[in-house]
């Protein structure tokens, strides 16, 4: 009974994982095809590991999406997703995503929005983790 329900909490931790996944992966790659101006920019199909990428993707979002209300609907779901993902499952690099947030939203949305997003993800992580890894702590 017991390898069952671990079994079980595996299953559910693997399929969060790849369904939050598929969901990224939908939002980089199908979802830029249906808007206008977007599939010719280089900059967006991957994560800023630099500076220097960062301000590439800045520049690219600020000059072709941020102005239209369907784009900038599709940048903040885009970020909020990725934000959500990285914090609930707890994988480095979030401080990029905050300068990120900072560039392109400015300080007036970009700060309380990282904030709230930080909260929820580190919500979500422990409850993730107390789900998965309650037994397994407490031995």
């Amino acid at each position: 009974m017991k390898f069952q329900k671990k079994m079980f909490k595996l299953v559910v931790v693997i399929f969060l994982v790849i369904i939050s996944l598929a969901w990224l992966y939908f939002l980089a790659t199908e979802v830029p095809n249906l808007i206008p101006g977007l599939k010719q920019h280089e900059e967006l199909s991957k994560f800023p590991s630099s500076i220097e990428d960062l301000k590439a993707i800045t520049q690219v979002l600020s000059q072709t999406l941020i102005d239209d209300q369907i784009g900038f609907s599709y940048v903040l779901t885009l970020f909020t997703s990725a934000y959500l993902f990285k914090q609930t499952f707890a994988i480095p690099g979030s401080v990029f995503l905050n300068l990120l947030a900072g560039a392109i939203f400015g300080l007036s949305l970009g700060f309380p929005l990282t904030c709230f997003l930080t909260a929820c993800g580190a919500t979500l992580c422990y409850l993730l983790a107390k789900f998965a890894g309650r037994n397994a702590a407490s031995r």
